[in-house]
């Protein structure tokens, strides 16, 4: 071998190991990044890594389910709605709208209630009603009753109470349906419904929003 080759054997063999290391640098950082989390933990790596990359089979996952199948939320959305709805029925007692839920309890025909479920934990809940506005009684069937709990809130868990129940809407044929609300109205929109006309309603400003169900496929 000339020592022209010589000096290129030894230039080649620093770098391929010059390539290498870098290589070998770029596969630890990668195992660092990637593979310790899961494989590479030493003991304390390894509680911290069940800490902060949680499984997604040990996390409870929400249910929505008719209030018929799961009449042990009675009381709690008893209690809940009453304290938030409560004032606006004079003399309403938690007793008279746990009776109302009762009268929900269906599952192929309206009134309906379908409430949300973490394990045995209730969540909140809506309901699809034939009347929601006492002076608007030509209008039918209604959205109503689009409850979470405080501490469930801003997890999109109201979003898909009410697409539950315009899926109902659609399974039951109803050609289009209302909701009321004081706050919500960007809310809804999201979610396809539209502007029916702004009223007043029990001395507050209040929207009127519709929406059509897609009726399910034969």
């Amino acid at each position: 071998m000339s020592s022209q080759e010589k000096g290129r054997g030894i230039g080649e063999i620093w770098g391929a190991q010059a390539a290498s290391l870098l290589i070998s640098a770029a596969c630890r950082d990668a195992v660092r990044l990637f593979l310790i989390p899961r494989f590479f933990c030493s003991r304390q790596a390894a509680g911290y890594c069940r800490l902060s990359l949680r499984s997604p089979e040990n996390q409870s996952p929400m249910n929505i389910e008719y209030l018929a199948d799961y009449p042990d939320a009675l009381p709690s959305l008893a209690e809940w709605q009453h304290r938030e709805w409560g004032h606006l029925r004079a003399g309403d007692t938690v007793e008279n709208r746990r009776a109302r839920l009762q009268g929900y309890c269906n599952r192929d025909r309206i009134p309906l209630t379908v409430v949300a479920l973490e394990g045995s934990e209730v969540l909140g809940s809506a309901s699809l009603v034939l009347h929601d506005m006492e002076t608007r009684m030509e209008l039918t069937p209604w959205l109503a009753g689009v409850f979470v709990g405080e501490q469930h809130r801003r997890k999109g868990i109201g979003a898909e109470l009410v697409r539950r129940i315009m899926v109902e809407a659609g399974k039951l044929d109803v050609p289009l349906l209302y909701l009321y609300t004081v706050h919500s109205e960007k809310f809804y929109a999201a979610l396809g419904w539209t502007l029916l006309e702004r009223t007043s309603y029990r001395e507050q400003k209040v929207v009127i929003m519709t929406y059509a169900p897609a009726r399910p496929k034969p």
